[in-house]
């Protein structure tokens, strides 16, 4: 344990500007706690093996049960009394921590925690910490996520937050999820406090995020801290890890689909550190020798890569940079050759992210922590077609694009005031760019450029301020506003969004939590399937479109018992207005001088439920087993006659069951082993499909099915009329990890163990007999080994 004085004076050059800037809000926090008998133990938790610094670990002290956990920034400031006060410090992965530290005066400490007991999470922490017990709340532990049945071995956090309760996923194999009747776009997901627009690879079937490269991953579905806005329903929370700071090493993984591979290590021992990891798909590789055995005229291709990178730097224990960079990139490709010709014709379609971030944490003083943050975050989604034209001996161009560019500076700041207060705000001003949708067409006798009208900035500024109250040892009360100015072409928009929650404990085991969140979403997610290719177009708010917003009401009961099990119950409304959706039919290519907004509907949500939980946290037997009932559903004036109608995420019932069963540890075992085994089972969601049919004039013939060319048009009376059947199945893994640290690992898996055919699409065909309705699985009975190996 590291332990450092506050003594300001010694540097004279930053004691002046700390004066200048703050002396007046630091005569106001002397006043706060002049007369206070205690003193400031503040600092970091970091991971003894790497040095790196431990988000949302919790230390308390054990006599009084005061107690904190880090921030995202691995932060924590604690009011003790002077003298001998004997500290727990604790973090889901590593083995819990006790020490007695005697306090005279502020003082600055860094604790370290040995990794080790990867699936305990200490009770004892939880109980006495309200700041710990959040409702709708859920922190997953990597090593956790890691040992999950996966989709052909590939590691994914999106797919695992699957198993929560109030979280329905969509399609089968697919990350993409609904949190609390929300759609996908409402949630907001932030990598390092950076947004990320695309989270997907191989339209959604994995994860953008690749788990070597991660530290924690916390989804807040209820009780949102003001600190946190621009979303509807939910925030995900990812953290990347730093690198480390002791030795250099790496990982390599190798699955199925992929290879990934992380090298990290000191670039000045105890100081400065870097990561960097890569993950590419094969799957082009293994199509590749294929095609050209076959010898065909056509030949197409897939693939998508992502790629981590983060430099950190402790300039003293006052002050640390960080420099980090995440790109991303899916691409579709196909090449062919029109009969006859000699010149190939072209297609290619990408999209992906690009995120840099540059970042400052400096502390002020034992209770006044802050960090500037200035990032460059965007999303591009592409497609170019070249066909050559036989008739003029010269190709022919087109080209679609949509883009949305973001430019960003935010602080985040947080004062401990005294006992029963702790304090944040912060600021946030952006400029974002959208570019919806742009689109090029160049041959002979035609070069034209079609720019959607939206096209062009938008200006933000936020600011928020957010407050923990400790009343007494049975109530606290967290309450927070944000206020937000949006300015684009012709308007404004300001909104006031208050968040309040009250707590009150029974003792030490029992928690009563209730909240209130409003939220405000200023920019959409629009999905088009009709062409069978990711359609995906962020557009902003406009004169014509307002920003969405929403209210959302959560109340709950904790309950932790025998030092094992957590039991929780939570209820919640959620009420949304001014939500978009595509209009039926809608594609990527619109007219010209016409705008996405001639194409959508505007209205509004809600969704209620209930969410029950039980969580075994210690033991060789881990997991949980939840159950979610939850009913969504929208309406739109100009859509099934202005009724409500359900959200194709709706599911009425879902029942998780996740378990993780470590087995004794032999002396002379190479490997510790565990076993997992994951069970869902889920109401089907709903999706849109004609139940009736009608003749219609006949297509042109290339769509012609049949010999007397009679043609069936389904009739659909609403959208999201028919509900899919219940989905369920049973994933299992046996992980082998190796406990020398460096040498190889493997985990073994199948999902969908006794291949139940859930239907990924169900759809008409129409045949001589006329329409009959048939579906398509993907997914059954999927083994997969993934290998691993650390050096």
């Amino acid at each position: 344990m590291k332990i450092y004085s506050f003594k300001y004076s010694q540097n004279g050059r930053n004691g002046k500007m700390k004066r200048i800037l703050f002396i007046f809000s630091i005569q106001i926090w002397i006043v706060f706690t002049s007369f206070a008998q205690n003193v400031t133990l503040s600092g970091y938790i970091e991971n003894k093996a790497t040095g790196e610094r431990l988000v949302n670990a919790t230390i308390v002290e054990t006599k009084s049960g005061r107690g904190t956990s880090c921030n995202r920034y691995s932060f924590f400031s604690l009011s003790l009394p002077r003298g001998e006060n004997h500290l727990s410090v604790s973090h889901v992965g590593f083995s819990r921590v006790e020490s007695i530290i005697n306090l005279k005066t502020d003082t600055l400490i860094v604790m370290s925690l040995i990794p080790g007991n990867c699936l305990e999470e200490v009770l004892v922490v939880e109980k006495k910490n309200a700041f710990s017990s959040a409702v709708g709340k859920h922190t997953l532990s990597l090593d956790w996520v890691k040992r999950m049945p996966a989709v052909l071995g590939e590691a994914d956090v999106l797919k695992s937050l699957h198993f929560l309760p109030g979280v329905n996923p969509g399609q089968e194999g697919l990350t993409g999820f609904s949190v609390r009747g929300g759609s996908p776009d409402n949630t907001q997901f932030l990598l390092d406090g950076l947004p990320v627009y695309n989270v997907n690879h191989a339209y959604g079937y994995f994860s953008a995020f690749n788990g070597d490269a991660l530290q924690d991953v916390t989804l807040y579905t209820g009780d949102l801290p003001a600190r946190y806005g621009g979303s509807l329903s939910s925030v995900l929370e990812v953290t990347m890890r730093e690198g480390n700071r002791k030795k250099y090493s790496g990982d390599i993984h190798v699955s199925p689909v992929a290879g990934s591979v992380v090298v990290e290590g000191p670039l000045k021992k105890d100081k400065a550190s870097f990561l960097v990891s890569g993950r590419r798909t094969w799957l082009d590789g293994l199509l590749w020798p294929g095609q050209k055995i076959a010898g065909s005229d056509f030949s197409t291709g897939y693939n998508f890569y992502d790629l981590n990178a983060k430099v950190n730097w402790e300039i003293n224990p006052y002050n640390r940079l960080y420099i980090s960079m995440y790109n991303s990139r899916d691409s579709r490709f196909a090449t062919w050759k029109a009969k006859d010709s000699k010149h190939s014709d072209r297609f290619r379609f990408y999209w992906g992210n690009l995120s840099v971030s540059g970042r400052w944490n400096h502390l002020f003083s034992p209770t006044f922590f802050s960090n500037i943050t200035l990032y460059y975050s965007q999303f591009n989604n592409s497609q170019i077609m070249t066909v050559y034209d036989e008739s003029v001996s010269q190709r022919e161009q087109s080209k679609t694009n949509s883009r949305l560019r973001d430019w960003t500076l935010k602080t985040d700041s947080e004062i401990a005031i005294g006992e029963k207060h702790r304090t944040r705000f912060g600021t946030v001003c952006s400029i974002k760019y959208y570019a919806p949708e742009m689109s090029y067409i160049g041959s002979v006798n035609l070069n034209e450029n079609v720019r959607d009208t939206t096209t062009g900035n938008v200006y933000w500024l936020e600011t928020y301020l957010e407050d923990h109250w400790q009343l007494n040892d049975h109530w606290s009360v967290d309450a927070g506003v944000r206020f937000s100015l949006l300015a684009v072409p012709h308007a404004r928009y300001y909104s006031l969004q208050p968040r309040l929650s009250i707590s009150y404990r029974i003792g030490e085991s029992v928690l009563f939590k209730t909240s209130w969140a409003r939220m405000q979403q200023a920019q959409h997610l629009l999905t088009s399937n009709s062409m069978g290719m990711n359609t995906d177009l962020w557009v902003p708010v406009t004169r014509r479109v307002a920003p969405a917003s929403s209210d959302l009401f959560s109340i709950g009961c904790f309950y932790a018992f025998a030092n094992t099990w957590n039991f929780s119950i939570e209820g919640y409304f959620h009420r949304m207005d001014h939500v978009v959706r595509y209009q039926d039919g809608i594609l990527f290519l619109k007219t010209k001088d016409r705008s996405w907004q001639d194409y959508v509907d505007v209205g509004k949500g809600r969704a209620y439920g209930l969410e029950v939980m039980a969580k075994k946290t210690t033991g060789a037997l881990t997991g949980w087993v939840s159950y979610s009932w939850s009913k969504s559903e929208c309406r739109f004036d100009h859509v099934n006659n202005g009724e409500w109608f359900p959200f194709e995420y709706d599911r009425r019932h879902k029942l998780n069951v996740t378990t993780n069963y470590t087995l004794p540890i032999k002396e002379r075992c190479k490997f510790n082993k565990s076993f997992s085994i994951n069970f869902t089972l889920a109401t089907g969601n709903y999706i849109s499909i004609g139940k009736q049919f009608y003749h219609a004039a006949p297509m042109p013939e290339s769509f012609q099915t049949d010999a007397d060319n009679t043609q069936y048009r389904e009739y659909i009376e609403r959208p999201n009329n028919f509900r899919m059947p219940a989905y369920h199945h049973l994933d299992i893994s046996y992980a082998l990890d190796n406990r020398k640290g460096k040498g190889s690992s493997w985990v073994f898996g199948i999902y969908n163990l006794y291949a139940r055919k859930n239907p990924s699409v169900i759809y008409h065909k129409q045949t001589r007999e006329g329409v009959t309705t048939r579906s398509w699985s993907l997914l059954p009975f999927v083994p997969s080994v993934t290998w691993s190996y650390h050096f």
